[in-house]
């Protein structure tokens, strides 16, 4: 995290910005965490840009969100993010199958949607999906069920009738089930009571989902 942020950092020092590295970083830090409440009270998104204008801010230097400058120093920012993502190869073996019988949408928590398209796009997994929503453009974020009745709407499904598959047991599996999905937590360290089913790895989907007696398309 630190290297990451180090990066945008060196980026605004050699556009100009005089700040020194401990006042940025310390203060990045903490509107970081009072983003991260926030979206945990309110369920409400944060915007990643905002972030970095009152981290700007609190050195005496006032930036909108919305300036050419931001956006290039988050780009900076994220290309560290961008080297540590990797994909499994049978993740796309699981997908194609999945595509093939169901309809498959994704919801992300990502609060800079314009670098997920990039991601996805980079690793060609766009395809496989009938929707996406992305929480920074729809405002809402998981757990919230606001964000799930977005992709049911999208892919016109009651809830009863599908599956949310994901990594963290209270983001993903209570926020799935507090609104009437069927759950697989995909995890090789820990499992989960709200979860119906936990698999340790991609290539037991397949299987689970069976065992949830799913429609398919």
């Amino acid at each position: 995290f630190k290297k990451i942020v180090k990066r945008m950092y060196d980026f605004l020092v050699k556009n100009g910005f005089k700040i020194e590295w401990e006042p940025f970083f310390e203060n990045y830090r903490i509107i970081r965490l009072k983003q991260i409440e926030m979206q945990r009270q309110t369920g409400r998104e944060y915007d990643l840009r905002e972030r970095v204008s009152k981290t700007l801010e609190a050195l005496g230097i006032n930036l909108p969100p919305g300036s050419e400058i931001i956006e290039k120093a988050l780009e900076e920012y994220l290309k560290g993010y961008e080297r540590s993502v990797t994909i499994e190869r049978e993740t796309y073996t699981v997908l194609e199958k999945l595509h093939s019988e169901y309809k498959l949408g994704l919801i992300t928590n990502f609060a800079y949607p314009p670098f997920f398209h990039k991601i996805i796009e980079k690793f060609n997994l766009k395809r496989f999906f009938d929707a996406i929503v992305v929480s920074g453009e729809v405002g809402w974020a998981k757990p919230n069920p606001k964000i799930f009745h977005i992709i049911l709407s999208k892919l016109n499904l009651k809830p009863e009738k599908c599956i949310f598959v994901g990594d963290h047991p209270e983001i993903d599996i209570m926020g799935a089930k507090n609104v009437g999905m069927k759950t697989i937590l995909l995890s090789k360290e820990k499992s989960s009571l709200y979860a119906d089913l936990t698999i340790r790895d991609i290539r037991e989907l397949l299987s689970a989902i069976n065992g949830l007696k799913i429609k398919k398309k």
